[in-house]
């Protein structure tokens, strides 16, 4: 029940019963709508239980992403550093071969020479 409702509903009876004019029916309205508050309530205290369960629940996947991203950042720094080193070697091997072509045409000119 609401704090207002709370306060409001023995003011309501209290002035019924004072007034002397608190009939059955008056109780039972007055009765009626605190039932009815109470119930309000209880519904907006589970709705907000839901909206809270729903948040943290979300809270917690949102970390589990966090974590998967993070990782396949990792991931993915750990295979482009592997691909720089592998470029790199090839361009070590390209340079190696052209040092080799060059050396085989000089030994061929010399034998040719001879």
């Amino acid at each position: 029940m609401t704090s207002s409702v709370r306060h409001f509903l023995p003011f309501a009876l209290a002035t019924l019963l004072l007034g002397g004019c608190a009939s059955t029916a008056d109780l039972q309205r007055v009765s009626e709508a605190a039932s009815h508050a109470q119930a309000t309530a209880d519904e907006a205290k589970t709705l907000a239980q839901e909206a809270l369960d729903t948040a943290n629940q979300a809270q917690s996947e949102a970390s589990q992403a966090t974590s998967t991203a993070q990782s396949a950042m990792g991931s993915a720094e750990q295979a482009m550093n592997q691909a720089t080193q592998a470029i790199n070697d090839a361009a070590s091997a390209q340079e190696a071969a052209a040092r080799a072509e060059k050396k085989a045409e000089r030994m061929f000119e010399k034998s040719i020479a001879k």
